[in-house]
């Protein structure tokens, strides 16, 4: 299995679904990939929209931390000693200061996004640990839920120190991940006001029962997307790191609209939408990744000038 970009901390059964996939045709060094798919006379933004990288290609081992890197000019700080947080001397997940407490690693999510994909055990303990990290290092964050499921992405590829290093950047960046439960909650309710303003078309907005119910059942998306399978997160993940939070109001949209699509209009009025979009996420085919962000970026006209006034709005309204 040469050439498997998965860490250790991945599940074997996972990795070893790999084993026969053969090759990939073309360069597999981090230097030669981005001379051939990364030109300088074409937006990064265009290229990763297009890469359509699958989750098993070698040069993953490197793409995300080289995307932050170019995309944010600074260098990742990665500590040398590698394992010294996240390891006892015989390999295991090293104990948290506060083991005992079910909250280490819950601090700055919640239990509804719990899940690290194909992490193994001790991935998931290193998971933990790490977010622990974070919210000890940075006491001012009082609540940044999609570190979760980013860093349990992250962990796929990258080792510990890496992972934490990216999603250090990632905190560091304003709006890439809301830190706080007021901006968390205005995301959450700004999708109905950008399906108000008619992305991507007036006819989803007009299909929502129009509830106090309804209204927060959709504030789910934020949550709702990270439950769409791996092979298709990976590649969101991708244009996320290079476009921003945008990238994941379009996939919500697009949620949104595979939902009501698979609801009887006549049984609207009596389903719980965030149920629905969840089951739309889960069970969406993993084969089909491109389609899912081909359908993402065909919505026309929609900007970060239209999110940020969505957001806006919604926060005033919470604050009303």
């Amino acid at each position: 299995m040469t050439g498997i970009p998965f860490t250790d901390l991945v599940d074997e059964e996972y990795v070893a679904s790999f084993a026969s996939a053969g090759s990939f045709d073309g360069p597999t060094s981090l230097d030669e990939f981005a001379q051939k798919h990364f030109s300088a006379s074409k937006p990064l933004k265009n290229s990763i929209r297009k890469l359509n990288l699958p989750v098993n290609h070698p040069v993953r081992r490197q793409l995300w931390p080289y995307l932050l890197s170019r995309c944010y000019g600074t260098s990742l700080k990665i500590p040398t000693n590698e394992n010294a947080a996240t390891q006892s001397d015989n390999g295991a997940p090293a104990p948290s200061p506060i083991q005992q407490s079910l909250l280490v690693g819950y601090e700055l999510a919640d239990r509804r996004l719990q899940s690290t994909y194909h992490l193994n055990s001790r991935g998931k303990a290193i998971h933990l640990s790490l977010l622990h990290e974070v919210s000890v290092a940075r006491p001012q964050i009082v609540y940044a839920p999609q570190s979760w499921p980013i860093l349990a992405l992250l962990l796929h590829y990258l080792r510990p120190r890496e992972a934490l290093a990216c999603l250090n950047a990632l905190l560091d960046q304003s709006g890439m991940i809301s830190q706080s439960k007021g901006e968390w909650r205005g995301r959450c309710l700004a999708l109905e006001q950008l399906g108000a303003a008619g992305f991507p078309k007036k006819k989803l907005f007009m299909r929502l029962p129009h509830n106090e119910a309804a209204r927060n059942q959709l504030a789910v998306w934020p949550v709702a997307i990270w439950d769409f399978p791996f092979e298709c997160l990976v590649p969101i993940l991708d244009c996320y790191l290079v476009e921003g939070t945008k990238v994941l109001f379009r996939v919500g949209l697009v949620l949104w609209n595979l939902a009501m699509k698979a609801t009887p209009e006549k049984t609207l009025d009596a389903v719980d939408v965030g149920a629905l979009l969840k089951s739309a996420a889960s069970n969406y085919p993993p084969t089909n990744a491109s389609g899912l962000l081909k359908k993402a970026f065909r919505i026309r006209g929609l900007s970060r000038r239209h999110i940020t006034s969505a957001v806006d709005k919604a926060m005033n309204f919470c604050q009303g």
